[in-house]
């Protein structure tokens, strides 16, 4: 039943905004056995093409909440080359090609050879509008989850031990109150969330340059013969540097359709069949299409909010940070965020987080955003301001030599955007209140380089067993404490002193001597989010300690 305006629901959490991170959030709360309500202006899943690219990291996540194979079922066809192109035009030159392994070769790929990829989960690349209805589904299968679309924030004012919000359901205008103990703004870059907390951005909010700094054209659209006019194999992404026009193609289901982003000119008003120009230019030849969207968004973004959380509302994914698309982080970044934050969320209305749990969530992520954010601002600095000689296009000597050296400048570029595991899986959080302080010298970082740790806030490092299962498959969904060394001191006692806390830890006992050497120690205890809380061959601090800084209810002094 819908509510009505005498209605007054009352839950846990209430999420505004039913994009990927308030999905996923959502997912993490019911798992857990928290109830939601999560409410959305738009009147269904997202229809136009958006994040494009599920991290590594992501598929990590997913796997977690247990639905990586349904996310890999979509998108992209196994078999279709997944590379990264440059062009003059797309019926012309090409300039650097990026070379990807399609998902079955990635698949295939022993463990050996994914040196840069240590991980269970390879990147997929998926657009938004196929993986979101999953999102949804699993969401809406879980008991307590309550997903409203066409429903829109029109106020809140925190109360005693809650927040007192008022919805309204967009169709037939009547409103109604949502009684929850926390509220979380998941919507978007224009977040009605952040606006009425007072919570403000901070960075840069334009760039210039010649590509991915200002007004952007999209157009979603079908051609059949597009592969025909294209002038080589099959790729992922297909980029356009030329004097006329620079553009972006991606392929979205590898047979009919795509997504073609071009820079606005000032003062250039949008409109379908500037959009065709546009392509015919890029392409180099007439391209017959079925226009399936047009929309405009903004590029140059390097934007991260100056606190994650005001009392009981939280912010999370665009409301709280805001990127240029380059090297695909804002939507991976966002998935991050609530991965982070379902757990702290679950763990303070279950009774066993203390205070300090949910203060560790901006503390942790962002200085991720802010990282992340400068990260993709210098890729896109890098990819929008390629210098175009004069000969580009020329069919002469110069330009060749103009189109091999250009070439050798984008290989340069494309290798700094898209060899990056240290970024994405070296994420290690620091001077967090919950973090259990590490004796030993972190390992270096590197965003093109993955260095393996079990440093205290590194996330849980990947390794096969001998039964051939990844050992993150043997995590459980809350706390897990690693032994490999049953006869570890200490072991029993923090069994016991998460036991008398009510916290809930799984013992998992590990006789792997490669595990044990990844894992550096005898005792490891994970985090739900798989990020190491503690580490130790003994206990140099009480049980009592260790668990109870792991859980937000103090602080081990350094």
């Amino acid at each position: 039943m819908e509510p009505t305006r005498s209605d007054r629901l009352d839950t846990s959490v209430l999420i505004v905004g039913a994009g990927p991170a308030g999905l996923v959030l959502a997912i993490e709360l019911g798992q857990r056995g928290i109830d939601c309500v999560l409410i959305e202006q738009a009147a269904t899943t997202s229809n136009q093409p958006k994040a494009n690219l599920s991290s590594a990291r992501t598929m990590e996540h997913y796997r977690r909440l247990g639905f990586a194979d349904e996310v890999r079922a979509v998108g992209l066809p196994p078999d279709y080359p997944q590379d990264v192109t440059f062009w003059t035009r797309y019926s012309t030159y090409e300039l650097s090609r990026f070379k990807v392994p399609t998902a079955r070769q990635a698949a295939a790929m022993p463990p050996e050879k994914r040196r840069d990829w240590q991980t269970p989960e390879l990147p997929h690349r998926v657009q938004q509008m196929a993986f979101e209805p999953i999102l949804l589904a699993k969401a809406q299968a879980l008991p307590g989850i309550r997903v409203l679309y066409k429903h829109r924030l029109i106020e809140f004012h925190e109360t005693d031990g809650g927040v007192s919000t008022t919805i309204e359901d967009i169709d037939s205008k009547q409103t109604f109150t949502v009684s929850s103990r926390y509220l979380i703004g998941c919507d978007g870059s224009r977040s009605t969330v952040r606006k009425k907390t007072g919570i403000e951005y901070q960075g840069e909010g334009s760039a210039d340059r010649e590509f991915f700094g200002g007004k952007m054209l999209g157009l979603y659209f079908r051609c059949s013969n597009m592969y025909a006019l294209l002038n080589g194999a099959p790729a992922w992404h297909y980029w356009t540097v030329n004097k006329e026009r620079r553009g972006l193609l991606v392929a979205l289901n590898g047979k009919d359709e795509f997504t073609l982003h071009i820079q606005m000119p000032h003062g250039t008003a949008l409109s379908e069949q500037l959009a065709k120009d546009w392509l015919n230019q890029v392409t180099g030849k007439e391209v017959s299409i079925e226009t399936l969207g047009l929309f405009e968004w903004t590029a140059g973004y390097t934007l991260v909010v100056d606190r994650y959380r005001q009392g009981r509302v939280f912010l999370a994914g665009d409301s709280a940070h805001l990127f240029t698309p380059a090297a695909g982080l804002g939507y991976n970044t966002s998935i991050e965020d609530v991965a982070n934050l379902g757990w702290k969320l679950a763990a303070t209305l279950q009774g066993w987080g203390g205070p300090e749990l949910l203060a560790s969530y901006e503390i942790e992520r962002r200085p991720i955003a802010v990282r992340n954010t400068e990260f993709a601002r210098f890729t896109a600095d890098r990819l929008g301001g390629i210098p175009i000689p004069d000969e580009l296009e020329s069919d002469t000597s110069a330009g060749a030599a103009a189109r091999q050296s250009t070439g050798q400048l984008i290989d340069d570029i494309l290798t700094k955007e898209f060899q990056i595991p240290g970024l994405i899986l070296g994420t290690r959080y620091e001077n967090s209140p919950v973090l259990v302080k590490d004796k030993a010298t972190p390992p270096p970082f590197d965003f093109h380089l993955y260095t393996p740790s079990t440093y205290v806030g590194a996330r849980a490092p990947h390794i096969y067993l001998a039964d051939g299962k990844p050992i993150c498959d043997r995590f459980g969904k809350n706390f897990t404490l690693l032994q490999f060394n049953r006869h570890a001191q200490g072991a029993d006692d923090l069994i016991n002193a998460a036991k008398a806390a009510n916290v809930p830890l799984d013992v998992v006992t590990i006789e792997d001597n490669d595990a044990r050497k990844l894992y550096e120690c005898d005792l490891v205890l994970v985090r739900p989010d798989q990020h190491i809380s503690w580490r130790g061959d003994r206990l140099d601090e009480s049980a009592e300690r260790i668990i109870a800084t792991a859980t937000g209810w103090a602080q081990l002094s350094n």
